[in-house]
């Protein structure tokens, strides 16, 4: 046989692997490592499980994954619990998760790696792409005949579009707390049976929390980014992601939906009271695996816990990522800086968070002893509806992640997992 005969039965034998192991035979791996190595207590990492255990056990979450690593070496790796309450199938490794608002650094990323590319400056005018929102006004309060509206004194900066400094509402903050997150809501503001661009219209016809640079409230900023990211490319939201973020950092499981091959890998997701349990969406029926126009940068994404540990590692180290670079370490160190308007705090849906501001893209850490625990005053994260979340400590050299699917979107098992990740260091 000759060796170009060998050599193409060889690449024939790889192609077959890789097709009846998908993602291992081609995928690139994060490194493992004894924690002792990278300065940990493997001893004290073993707290992790059994403190998560006890969520499970009281059927708080059917389940979910814990990822510690330093140095991009993983050190604390756990499945716990199951994929779902009616079948009982335990997690598996590939679980594919929703992410929800851990879609939001992704869309950051995006529009930043343009921002690099010179297409635009933090302080143009957001209406240099979508001369639309040109026009909008401020709510002044209600009158006798309705809303009560002033002119806003210019147009939102694109600095402001990335840290929610905007004026935009939401429309998921319960009725009657807010009256423009209300008229959000009613106008259909997150209908996932439009487009990005249908979507903007409708933002430019409502009223503005407050004027653009004044205040910080949590909004569709990142879905206006998802936007920007269209305009300026050329491309749709889904399609640049895909080649410019997934396909180079190897995250073949992250996207805005799930193909039908990958559903048994799908968990469910469930609403949690003291009622008990109530699955409101599962791999037999789900919105993830039908045809998609809405691809919303503030909460559109599903991942596997491997996926975005790559994506948040690749932060870790400054943008690059097994010779794949995303962004310069000069923009992540920006993209991580407090960019709050002064005099301003993160509070959203009842929820007030102390000692911490707001990147482009982040959550980031201003006062430690406010916040409440033992992580680096560099660190930054965020996290999902469905109390998925991540962190990123570049001087403690740690990335930290939990995958799980319930809501409401209140449960302690990141700040926990950091906590018990801080405690493991030795040095």
């Amino acid at each position: 046989m000759s060796l170009g005969s060998a050599r193409a039965r060889l690449i024939a034998a790889l192609l077959t692997l890789s097709f009846l192991l998908p993602g291992l035979a081609f995928a690139k791996e994060l490194p493992t490592a004894k924690a002792k190595s990278v300065g940990m207590s493997a001893e004290r990492l073993e707290r992790i499980r059994p403190v998560m255990q006890t969520y499970i056990d009281t059927e708080q979450v059917a389940g979910m994954i814990t990822i510690v690593s330093r140095d991009g070496k993983i050190v604390h790796h756990e499945l716990q619990g199951r994929m779902d309450f009616e079948s009982g199938r335990a997690m598996q490794e590939d679980a594919i998760f929703r992410i929800y608002s851990m879609s939001k650094p992704v869309v950051a990323v995006a529009l930043m790696m343009l921002f690099e590319e010179g297409k635009f400056l933090l302080s143009d005018p957001v209406t240099r792409f979508l001369p639309e929102l040109g026009s909008m006004k401020i709510y002044a309060g209600q009158g006798a005949d309705g809303p009560l509206l002033e002119d806003s004194p210019r147009p939102a900066t694109m600095r402001e579009v990335l840290n929610h400094s905007a004026g935009f509402a939401y429309g998921i903050i319960p009725k009657g707390h807010d009256p423009v997150e209300d008229m959000y809501r009613e106008a259909g503001v997150l209908d996932r049976d439009q487009t990005l661009a249908e979507m903007i219209t409708k933002i430019s016809q409502l009223p503005l929390r407050y004027a653009p640079g004044s205040d910080w409230s949590y909004s569709v900023s990142n879905d206006v980014q998802g936007r920007l990211v269209e305009v300026i490319s050329g491309q749709t939201l889904d399609v640049f992601m895909k080649e410019r973020i997934f396909d180079p950092l190897d995250m073949p499981d992250t996207g805005f939906t799930v193909p039908d091959e990958k559903l048994d890998r799908f968990t469910s997701n469930y609403f949690i009271s003291e009622e008990g349990h109530k699955r409101v969406d599962s791999p037999g029926k789900t919105r993830y695996s039908t045809d998609l126009k809405f691809f919303s940068g503030g909460g559109g994404l599903v991942s596997t816990a491997r996926d975005y540990m790559r994506f948040a590692t690749m932060l870790l180290r400054g943008g690059d990522l097994d010779g794949v670079r995303i962004l310069g370490p000069r923009t992540i160190s920006l993209m991580t800086m407090d960019h709050m308007p002064d005099g301003s705090e993160i509070e959203f849906t009842g929820r007030h968070f102390e000692g911490v501001g707001y990147g482009l893209g982040f959550g980031v850490l201003v006062d430690p002893a406010r916040f409440g625990a033992a992580v680096s005053s560099t660190a930054y994260w965020w996290g999902g509806a469905a109390n998925t979340g991540f962190w990123v400590d570049p001087q403690e050299r740690i990335v930290g992640l939990v995958m799980t699917q319930r809501f409401p979107g209140d449960q302690p098992f990141a700040p926990l997992l950091q906590s018990l990740t801080s405690q493991a260091i030795e040095y």
